[in-house]
């Protein structure tokens, strides 16, 4: 378990899933950095509220992030059938 904010944020990632289980924002992810031995696992938030912004600074719900991450693996599951 890593709970430091300063070594989780020096990673990108790709997000699998995106869900809210009693209270926590859960995001499943992968890391993409090769200079790690980590693969990936989960990220999960106990707060009372989150801001989530895309690469361009946008800010988007959890929802509509949940959505994307949806969206991009049915295209992508798609495509490799």
């Amino acid at each position: 378990i890593i709970l430091d904010l300063n070594i989780i944020s020096q990673w990108e990632y790709n997000i699998f899933t995106c869900k809210i289980e009693k209270r926590k924002q859960i995001i499943d992810v992968e890391i993409e950095e090769p200079k790690t031995a980590l693969i990936g696992g989960s990220i999960i938030f106990d707060c009372d509220g989150i801001k989530i912004y895309d690469q361009l600074q946008n800010e988007i719900t959890f929802e509509e992030l949940s959505e994307l991450s949806k969206s991009y693996w049915t295209e992508f599951k798609n495509k490799t059938e």
